[in-house]
């Protein structure tokens, strides 16, 4: 079922000043060698864009996107809203220039209700009939209030009534099985992702990695809460409803501190993804970054119903560490993927080669590469072929997915 519903956000406090676009000399990329096909029943291809540099280090907010990006389009162009260094940024451009309008800062999130060190976000959705807006935040609670090195993480609600300007927290609705003092006593960081999410049926779906006490994980993990009831929680009540895990088969582990099932066989690490609902395949799809770390690698899977994922598939795997995945479709609602879309994601050329946020933001940019699908002539061929294509011979088919931008904000 088609999801409803889009990530949006509005006016602002201040501004980030920033430098003309770069567009080139951020990084060189090694073309992949031809992949071998992977069965996927619809019998599709998939074509992989060379990367482009849609916002360099030099130019970009520092630090940003620090998470999963929520875009919107605008009756001029689109924003770009996801997690900086403590707050929301949003910058606003084009899909192939994200950041060349400007970029601008919205307040913390105020009364934070759990003791949380961090907590900001990207993925928005807009209530239609209020007009509020509710964004999915990463929370971290550090082991040392100083500095985040090691954290527990969480993912919760907080909601705009000023268009983005600022933010009030409604609470925590998903945490890992191990809790914080357990997490600690083992001196290890688990980051549990940026709160992507579909809706499917009456239901928003939020995907995250789950660390179990008993020592198991589930790297693909999904809870899930009424639409209806979460929106009249936040809306008129300035709350959270209770989320539920899905957990061997049913929907009986509570989000805060449940138990969860893995979504893949076999359990493969994944983390920082991002879904959509593609309409040319009529399935939902994902991208993840994983193995091997630090040079990272950007991984395909998709779904037929949300919640058993498969077909994985790596279609980004030069030496560059890449993480904090975006797709963004070219239509009306960028949530929405078709034959043609863009996977955005941060990549860093001396992130690949260390290990950690300290080498990454000396050098990273916001990448982009454009992703087209495409049906086998013969309806027995069942494969999923990766290759990488030069961008500029495929940007006049890209046209076709374009539609007028719509709403003014």
């Amino acid at each position: 079922m088609k999801p409803r519903g889009r990530r949006v956000a509005g006016s602002w406090i201040g501004w980030i000043l920033i430098q003309p676009l770069l567009v080139v000399g951020c990084a060189s990329v090694t073309p992949l060698p031809p992949a071998p096909p992977v069965i996927l029943p619809t019998g599709t291809a998939i074509e992989v864009g060379s990367e482009a540099v849609a916002a360099s280090h030099r130019a970009k907010p520092r630090a940003w996107p620090d998470g999963t990006m929520g875009i919107e389009r605008t009756s001029t162009g689109y924003r770009f809203h996801a997690a900086g260094p403590g707050t929301l940024i949003s910058c606003t451009g084009t899909l192939e220039r994200p950041i060349s309008a400007g970029c601008r800062v919205a307040e913390p999130i105020q009364s934070v209700k759990a003791g949380l060190n961090y907590a900001a976000g990207g993925p928005i959705y807009r209530d239609p009939p209020s007009g509020a807006m509710l964004m999915v935040y990463h929370g971290e609670r550090w082991k040392d209030p100083t500095h985040g090195l090691i954290f527990h993480s969480s993912l919760g609600l907080a909601k705009s009534i000023d268009e983005g300007s600022t933010w009030t927290d409604l609470g925590e609705i998903i945490t890992p099985n191990m809790t914080p003092a357990a997490l600690f006593a083992r001196n290890v960081t688990h980051d549990l992702g940026g709160g992507a999410y579909l809706i499917v049926g009456d239901h928003f779906y939020v995907y995250f990695r789950d660390w179990m006490m008993t020592g198991d994980k589930a790297e693909i993990a999904v809870a899930r809460a009424r639409v209806a009831d979460v929106v009249d929680a936040a809306v008129n009540h300035n709350t959270v409803v209770p989320w539920t895990k899905y957990f061997n088969g049913e929907w009986t582990e509570p989000g805060l501190g449940g138990r969860a099932s893995p979504l893949e066989t076999p359990d493969t690490f994944a983390a920082w993804w991002d879904v959509s609902y593609n309409t040319y395949l009529g399935r939902y799809i994902m991208v993840a970054f994983g193995a091997p770390w630090p040079a990272t690698g950007l991984y395909w899977l998709d779904s037929v119903d949300g919640l058993s994922w498969s077909n994985r598939k790596l279609i980004v795997g030069d030496s560059n560490q890449k993480i904090y995945v975006t797709v963004a479709g070219l239509g009306a609602d960028p949530e929405v993927t078709g034959q043609h879309f863009y996977v955005y994601y941060v990549s860093s050329v001396k992130g690949g080669k260390g290990d950690g946020i300290t080498h990454r933001t000396t050098d990273d940019f916001l990448a982009r590469r454009l992703i087209i699908l495409s049906t086998a002539e013969s309806s027995n061929v069942t494969t999923l072929t990766v290759s990488n294509l030069d961008e500029a011979s495929v940007e006049e088919a890209s046209q076709s997915d374009l539609q007028p931008a719509v709403g003014a904000f």
